[in-house]
């Protein structure tokens, strides 16, 4: 079945490698992590897979995640990131450090898997790659019919990101109304600019006319024209 999912991903890229009314899957909740544990035989990257493939877009983007990094999807703990985040390091690994109180959601999950598809094995900290994966994110969301419960780190982040959706193609990703997309992608840009996580000097604004949802394009692509099995 691998094979064949992988055939079909690789056959989009090749689809939209020269392209620069969604359908919502029955209503499904968008989980809240009670309790992330820290026992010996909990398994991060057991539990993350198994809570995004009960859905056909959660298990889309690991599957793309696992063939982008080529060594896997691996979930570790550390203490070199803040507590209650999650950084993607490269070659597959996550870094996530467990805080008091922690809110996250299948959706935060599937952000960070989602820049493991973006970046495959190196890792390029972009604002554009986060507006795409944010994008991304809210799809998401709306897929399972719970984009009201759609939510980033900043209000004015949100806002963008959701007026941004209305500007492409759902299906496909494609563009359809090409000054509203850049209009907001451009506010979105300005809105992450503002939050002190991604203004710490690490980030790179990205090429500001360099809209690329090559990722999102592929991940659509696999999601409404693989054949399931």
């Amino acid at each position: 079945m691998d094979k064949i999912r992988l055939t079909l991903l690789l056959f989009g890229m090749s689809l939209l490698s020269g392209c620069s009314d969604s359908i919502v899957e029955e209503s499904m909740p968008l989980k809240t992590e009670p309790q992330l544990s820290r026992s010996t035989d909990f398994d991060m990257t057991e539990y993350v897979v198994e809570l995004l493939t009960d859905n056909q877009t959660g298990w889309e983007v690991v599957f793309f995640a696992q063939s982008r990094s080529g060594s896997g999807l691996v979930f570790e703990e550390s203490q070199f990131i803040p507590p209650n985040s999650m950084r993607y390091m490269g070659n597959g690994v996550i870094y996530y450090h467990i805080g008091e109180g922690n809110q996250w959601t299948d959706q935060l999950f599937f952000h960070e898997v989602f820049h493991v598809a973006q970046n495959g094995k190196n890792v390029q900290r972009l604002l554009t790659n986060e507006v795409e994966a944010y994008l991304a994110q809210y799809l998401y969301c709306e897929y399972l019919g719970k984009e009201n419960k759609f939510s980033t780190v900043d209000g004015y982040l949100t806002h963008n990101i959701v007026k941004l959706a209305q500007a492409i193609d759902h299906r496909t990703g494609f563009i359809k109304n090409e000054k509203l997309f850049k209009q907001y992608f451009s506010a979105s840009l300005r809105a992450l600019e503002l939050i002190p996580m991604y203004n710490d000097g690490t980030w790179a604004r990205g090429n500001a006319e360099d809209y690329n949802l090559s990722t999102l394009e592929i991940l659509l692509y696999g999601l409404y024209n693989a054949i399931w099995i």
